[in-house]
Order: structure tokens, then sequence, then C-alpha cells
């Protein structure tokens, strides 16, 4: 694909971080570019009421796999409302290293219970069948499932449930934008989905496309999109550090 001939705007689809300086708006000054962030996704939360339909009883399971920082939050956020508090023996396996950091938001963070995938839908299989003799798994989702990794558990008979504690709705607003950006950054396949339900005809053009994670690359590829910037992908943990390699490998980006 052709690229633009300097990247002078990029949008971050997620919330734009609050508290803590974001890296993004360093990285911005480094390469000269202004970032914005606008999620294509809005989060709501079911209700206890909605919750309790499922049937699922939360201290029947020894082990939670998190594959996003909306399902950990809303995990917590349905255990205070049936007021229930997880035991220090319970095991919890992430996807990546971030939404590993992030449980420390609501544990005390011990690596002999918290275990972490690099980011890759395998390698989390590979973590998660090591451990399925002995632990009977809830993975708290939204209404959209957990798509590649539900069917694995399902396949090979593993000892789980998806607990559904969120949904996703797409974000009306972006109607309102003008998306006139060098570089879209993706990071789920919910978002690839939210985003072509209010741009259906979008052309990638000279677009640069970013993604995290592998199935919202493979999200992205279906609806026949190129994807330059990808994580994780070795010692790329993030989605700053693919943007400031980018520029890296192509100093002629710089505006």
């Amino acid at each position: 694909m052709k690229f633009p001939k300097g990247i002078k705007r990029i949008l971050i689809s997620q919330p734009e971080p609050q508290g803590e300086r974001s890296p993004y708006h360093d990285v911005s000054k480094r390469y000269n570019f202004k970032v914005d962030f606008i999620p294509f996704l809005n989060v709501e939360s079911i209700t206890l009421r909605e919750f309790r339909k499922f049937k699922i009883n939360i201290p029947e399971y020894s082990a939670v796999i998190f594959n996003s920082k909306n399902a950990i939050d809303y995990f917590f956020k349905i255990c205070e409302e049936i007021r229930h508090k997880m035991p220090q023996d319970a095991k919890y396996f992430c996807s990546s290293e971030q939404i590993a950091f992030y449980l420390q938001k609501y544990i005390q963070y011990r690596k002999r219970k918290v275990v972490y995938a690099n980011g890759t839908v395998q390698d989390l299989q590979t973590i998660l069948s090591k451990h399925k003799a002995n632990e009977k798994f809830i993975m708290p989702c939204s209404s959209t499932g957990t798509g590649q990794l539900s069917v694995f558990l399902k396949q090979n008979k593993f000892n789980y449930a998806e607990a559904i504690m969120y949904k996703m709705v797409p974000n009306e607003n972006l109607k309102k934008k003008n998306f006139d950006y060098d570089l879209i950054s993706f990071f789920n396949p919910e978002g690839v989905k939210a985003f072509y339900s209010v741009f259906p005809t979008f052309k990638q053009g000279k677009t640069i496309i970013g993604a995290f994670g592998e199935p919202t690359q493979k999200a992205l590829m279906d609806k026949g999109l190129q994807v330059v910037v990808k994580a994780p992908v070795g010692e790329i943990k993030s989605m700053v550090m693919a943007i400031d390699k980018l520029f890296k490998d192509y100093p002629n980006l710089k505006h």
C-alpha cells in the first residue's frame, strides 16, 4: 500500500487515559502529530438482575480468564454487587501483560496467582491447557462473546463458563466526526464491527491501520484492510510502542 506523505493526525479508538500522563502524548510530541482519543464502542453494564438470569455462581469457580480491561472492571463490579470477595488462592489468567498489571487495581498482585500470555490467542490457549485438569474457569465477557478462545475451550471440554457482564454498543457520535486521519488504531473485533456499522463504505486508501491483538488483526483483514502497525509482537507490547516503531522504520512519515 501507499503511505501518506506524512502523519499529521492519529486516532486511538479508546477513551483518553485519565490521571497518569499518557505515553501517546510523549510520542506525538516526538514525531509532531496530533492524537485524538475516540472510542468506537461505548461500554454498558448489565444489571445484577440480568446477570442472575444466567445462573452463574461466581464462588464455584477457582480461576478467572481475562482478555480485556473491561472484563476486569465489570467482573469486580458484579462481585461487589453480590458481596463476594475473591479468595486469596484464586488464579487469574490474562491474555497479555498489560491486562495482568491492570489487575493491581483490584487485587494484591502476585505472580504465583496471576499468569499472562504474550498477547496471542495461541499462547493463552497453551497456558490454559496446562491448568485444565485442576481449575474450574469463569470467563467474564461482553454480550458479543470471546470468539476464537470460546471455541477452543468448548472443543477441548474445559470446565468453564462464559459470564456476560457488560455489553458493547457502537458510539453513535462517530457520525459527527471528520475521519480525516492518517493512522487509525483498532483494539478489538467489536470495535471493527462498530466502526463499519457507522462507516460501511470505508476504504483504506493511504490510511495506515493499526491493530492490537490477533483477533483484531483478523477482523480487519476480513474487511480487506492491510494492517501495518501491529502489537503485541515480540518486544512491541503496546500500540504506542508499535506507532513509535513505525516512525523509526519510516522516518519520512514524520510531519
